[in-house]
């Protein structure tokens, strides 16, 4: 609880009103905005096909790489580390290369 001193109570009060003001005012700007925004939607550009087909694997986690790469029926033993614990160059590197075999 804020200690307020009798000099003090004078200054708060006349700064009170300006303050709410304010902030009444940026809480309607904010809400416009809000509108604007719903209002707004920007196209979703589909992606082109050539970048899709060079990375397919940019937008996946580590784990979705990981469950890729364990549905190929390749010899591990070639891959630097077990799957669990390649990093995700290692496992786009080793995509990749599964990739160019299929080719």
């Amino acid at each position: 609880m804020p200690v307020s001193f009798p000099a003090q109570q004078g200054a708060s009060s006349e700064l009170r009103a300006p303050l709410l003001k304010a902030m009444a005012a940026l809480a309607d700007l904010v809400a416009e905005l809000a509108r604007q925004l719903e209002r707004t939607t920007a196209p979703v550009l589909p992606t082109p096909p050539a970048a899709a087909a060079t990375r397919p694997w940019e937008e996946r986690s580590v784990e979705e790489l990981r469950a890729e790469l364990r549905s190929y029926p390749i010899d591990r033993t070639s891959l630097p580390a077990p799957i669990e614990l390649l990093r995700r160059s290692e496992l786009i590197e080793a995509l990749e290369q599964i990739r160019a075999l299929e080719a």
